[in-house]
């Protein structure tokens, strides 16, 4: 998904579940329900499945109901990539990862929720 604008949507903005997402330049606001904690972009874990090598890159993730980005929503699949300069602000969560083991670090300004830098694992592949 490249070069997109998503907006209003009644569920996820954008919801990828495989292998290798390569998510850039999208603008991605105003995404989901109430109480149906849908996100602006979600990369959904899959048991049993390689849920690596996602690129998640210059996107604006901006206004959704649940919140901005989420990484798995399983609690037993990890997602493991890249989530590099994307912009995400005014959601009630900026993001969320549900799968257990990873780590993310961010950088945080006054305005925004937070700007990702990176998202590793120790099981990251190398």
């Amino acid at each position: 998904m490249q070069h997109s604008v998503i907006k209003k949507n009644g569920s996820h903005g954008i919801s990828y579940s495989g292998k290798h997402a390569a998510i850039f330049n999208n603008l991605v606001y105003s995404n989901g329900c109430s109480g149906c904690g849908d996100y602006g972009i979600t990369i959904l874990g899959v048991a049993g499945f390689s849920n690596a090598k996602h690129k998640i890159t210059n996107n604006t993730i901006y206004g959704n109901l649940s919140g901005g980005l989420r990484l798995s929503d399983d609690q037993a699949s990890s997602v493991f990539g890249t989530a590099v300069n994307n912009i995400i602000m005014a959601n009630p969560v900026g993001i969320k990862e549900q799968g257990g083991g990873a780590s993310l670090s961010t950088t945080t300004t006054s305005s925004l929720t937070a700007v990702v830098t990176r998202m590793t694992t120790s099981s990251w592949p190398r």
